[in-house]
């Protein structure tokens, strides 16, 4: 199967997962809850705070949405997040946390500053489909890896 192929099928099985998904970030002044299609006054705030326009919601957990041990998982993260230092991004603890119970919450990043071209490489990079990505005053948008 090509790569296409691939993300076509996974956007067939996973894309109700991820818009069924809340994107929490874990924010100086509380969590902020964002949903994919749904502005978010709260999030313009941090925004506006870091001064940015752009943000990527990414995690390094589950590559290609299949469930790894709660140990790789975690090392991946810590490699991410070790990444988005040494490239000196700036960014907010979060995680993904499903409308179904059965899919454990996943530790994220909300990186501030990232452009659409930037979230789809990172995406990539760490073996996502799709990354929530968006842009101060609209709404969070499902990007996918092969949008770009």
């Amino acid at each position: 199967m090509t790569q296409g192929a691939d993300l076509s099928t996974a956007r067939e099985r996973f894309e109700s997962a991820y818009r069924q998904t809340t994107y929490r970030i874990h924010a100086v002044n509380g969590p902020v809850d964002i949903r994919i299609g749904v502005r978010n006054a709260a999030l313009d705030r941090i925004l506006d705070e870091h001064e940015v326009s752009e943000w990527v919601f990414v995690t390094g957990s589950n590559p290609a949405s299949q469930k790894l041990p709660e140990q790789e998982n975690a090392r991946r993260n810590a490699e991410l997040e070790q990444a988005l230092r040494k490239a000196r991004r700036r960014y907010l603890q979060g995680a993904g946390v499903a409308d179904n119970p059965g899919w454990q919450p996943e530790r994220s990043f909300l990186v501030l500053g990232m452009s659409k071209r930037d979230a789809t490489a990172m995406a990539k990079r760490w073996g996502q489909h799709a990354v929530v990505w968006g842009t101060r005053g609209r709404a969070p948008e499902l990007l996918w890896t092969d949008q770009i």
